[in-house]
């Protein structure tokens, strides 16, 4: 969800008995590590060089509910790139003490589009498993999913790509787990989510409380290295070993109201480092983008690849659309983009959610910040050449 939507590293005994249910036990993250993280030193790193990962999905599924669609992973993806590359604008849910310190990250994930062989790819690959444990199972020291003689799926080379299992883990202690990078090895590397916490899925509670793709997002953010604020200890010794962060002596969940205190400071329980609802949070800080980049150079050298480039030139009546239960996702002719803005009214006329002018490949709507109820919608498609009007229903 995040290594996290599912975030908490180390549970008691008795939790790590207890079968994950997204809605009735909503904790985050599995993530944990062996190894004692390191500290850098690192001042503002260069913003303009925008780094490029590609990411292969490992879709492992029992049933059909389990096998999610392309459109999911691909509205999955957006979320990523959404808040990764948000701007640093004031947000009225960040405390006024902490917006000063929201920053963007240069980072843009894709779907891998050539395999380790060099054949092209959609960077979803699709598995039928019949193990309903194989999601938290190790064998002879391995994680079974990621191990094709143990019934999964060997990962695609872990320095080329990111590799991203999505599964059924109701037996396991949460829905998101992610490996660090000092961790990390040749046969074990990645992201583990559960199937309900990837992507977009609304306000409808189905998925609640990681229905907004921000799982992954956390449990990127423990890929490239960063830690929960509070390091999982209550007596504030705990040490994220980002400097912008207040030291917070405990983990918060649901979405709180109001300034939170501990350790003798407000805590940041809205970052996306917490283990707080999908709904709460918010951003990452200038010093957390920048460990994440000292860590990239250390661990992660060769992981930055180049996402193919999409060539404006896309026809309006190309453009098509799926829905997904909770959002629609418009998408362009492959390897083309259309450059137009969006423009979202309910059925009364009224203007309920605007998508900049850029050149799109897939746009998700509404962001992942937003949701509608059920009903009738319009979108306006427009630039100063062409218009389209697409009628969406929301069920």
């Amino acid at each position: 969800m995040r290594s996290s939507y599912m975030r908490i590293l180390l549970l008691e005994g008795a939790m790590l008995a207890m079968s994950f249910q997204l809605i009735a036990q909503p904790v985050r993250c599995a993530a944990a590590s062996r190894i004692e993280p390191p500290q850098f030193s690192y001042g503002n790193l260069n913003m303009r060089n925008v780094q490029h990962f590609a990411l292969v999905f490992h879709i492992l599924y029992q049933d059909s509910s389990e096998r999610l669609p392309d459109a999911r992973i691909i509205g999955q993806l957006q979320v990523l790139n959404d808040v990764f590359n948000s701007p640093a604008s004031i947000s009225q849910h960040i405390p006024e003490e902490f917006r000063k310190l929201k920053s963007p990250a240069p980072f843009r994930f894709c779907l891998a589009s050539i395999d380790p062989n060099g054949n092209p790819t959609t960077g979803i690959l699709y598995k039928a498993i019949g193990d309903p444990g194989i999601a938290c199972r190790r064998e002879n020291g391995r994680r079974s999913l990621m191990s094709s003689s143990l019934g999964g799926q060997d990962p695609w080379d872990p320095v080329r790509y990111i590799n991203v299992y999505v599964v059924n883990r109701d037996r396991c202690p949460a829905p998101g787990e992610a490996i660090f990078p000092w961790d990390a090895n040749a046969e074990e590397d990645g992201i583990i989510l559960d199937h309900r916490a990837v992507g977009y899925s609304g306000d409808t509670g189905k998925n609640a409380p990681f229905n907004l793709g921000l799982t992954l997002v956390h449990e990127m953010g423990h890929y490239f290295g960063l830690l929960h604020l509070s390091e999982n200890l209550r007596d504030c010794t705990g040490d994220d070993l980002v400097d912008d962060t207040p030291a917070q002596g405990r983990e918060y969940f649901g979405c709180p109201e109001g300034k939170q205190f501990s350790c003798g400071s407000s805590d940041m329980f809205m970052n996306y480092m917490s283990l707080a609802d999908d709904n709460c949070l918010q951003l990452f800080t200038t010093g957390q983008v920048n460990r994440m980049r000292s860590v990239i150079e250390d661990y992660r050298p060769t992981l930055a690849s180049q996402c193919p480039l999409l060539e404006p030139g896309g026809v309006f009546d190309e453009i098509g659309w799926a829905y997904d239960g909770a959002y629609w996702l418009l998408s362009g002719k492959e390897g083309s983009c259309w450059q137009a803005r969006v423009d979202l009214f309910d059925s009364t006329g009224k203007l309920l959610w605007q998508a900049p002018s850029d050149c799109y490949g897939h746009l998700l709507i509404p962001d992942p910040h937003s949701g509608f109820p059920g009903g009738i919608y319009y979108a306006k498609i427009y630039n100063d050449q062409h218009l389209r009007t697409l009628k969406l229903i929301n069920r």
